[in-house]
């Protein structure tokens, strides 16, 4: 960027002149504002949202691109029954207060004149009743997803710690569960899973980063949203996706499947990373 006071373009003017377009004006005072899609997405989103019927099991999810930092994550659904679309947003990378060392989850509640400021909750590994502990580089948080696991018609939350290390196994990775109340995410009754788990496929290993990518949808249409997982680093980085089914008593494993990228009929060479992002 150059100096102030000097009669150089700056990036976004040298940009368009690369394609002959017209200047942009205004350019010094652009920069320091964010860019409308960020300042507007939120707030369209959520607006969108409410026109739309509920489907059990699949709420939808906020990604962060162009909404938020590249370190954080947010999520869209109606935790508390209200009617209201809530957001859950992330802070994978040190915590929201930056006090948690492994990152954190925030909750704000929807209303009929939007999303409210004040936060309801903030999440990290050592709250009360959260499996695990706060550490640094866990990364809690790093994917975000919401969607009503129990049929009980209050979005439920899926959030991964992809670098998470358990036992000698180093950035293993984990997702823990929370249920939707009408006073928000509850902790007491948070549940955690990891290839360890029994009945989940696979075992725990260094560098498979289960959780690099976190999906609730309704798969099978039984009004449940069941919880796909990704684990880009699965196999020396061909990746993996797992699915565990949702029920009335929440995520089970039961009937648990998990397939790589050759059984999805892509190439292992060059480290696909199968599993790294999802759709929403």
């Amino acid at each position: 960027m150059p100096p102030h006071g000097t009669n150089s373009p700056c990036p976004a003017e040298r940009y368009r002149a690369r394609r002959r377009l017209a200047p942009l004006r205004r350019c010094e005072r652009r920069r320091h504002r964010r860019p409308a899609r960020q300042r507007h997405v939120l707030p369209r989103y959520v607006a969108q949202l409410r026109r739309h019927p509920r489907v059990p099991g699949r709420h939808l999810g906020l990604g962060p691109h162009g909404v938020l930092e590249s370190h954080k994550q947010a999520a869209v659904g109606d935790i508390d029954g209200d009617g209201y679309d809530d957001v859950v947003t992330s802070a994978w990378w040190g915590g929201s207060s930056g006090d948690e060392l492994g990152g954190s989850i925030t909750t704000y509640f929807g209303g009929n004149e939007g999303i409210r400021t004040d936060p309801v909750q903030t999440i990290h590994q050592d709250t009360p009743g959260v499996p695990g502990a706060d550490e640094t580089s866990d990364y809690f948080g790093y994917a975000l997803s919401l969607g009503d696991i129990n049929g009980d018609g209050l979005a439920d939350a899926a959030v991964s710690a992809h670098h998470e290390s358990t036992g000698t196994a180093s950035l293993t990775g984990s997702v823990t569960v929370f249920r939707g109340t009408p006073a928000g995410l509850s902790t007491s009754d948070a549940k955690t899973f990891q290839q360890d788990t029994a009945g989940v496929p696979g075992g725990n290993e260094d560098n498979d980063h289960f959780g690099s990518s976190v999906r609730l949808s309704d798969l099978n249409g039984d009004h449940h949203a069941d919880l796909s997982i990704g684990a880009d680093g699965e196999n020396a980085g061909d990746g993996a996706l797992w699915s565990l089914r949702g029920s009335s008593s929440g995520v089970t494993t039961k009937k648990a499947v998990s397939f790589g990228a050759s059984s999805a009929g892509l190439s292992t060479s060059g480290y696909p990373h199968f599993g790294e992002g999802m759709l929403r």
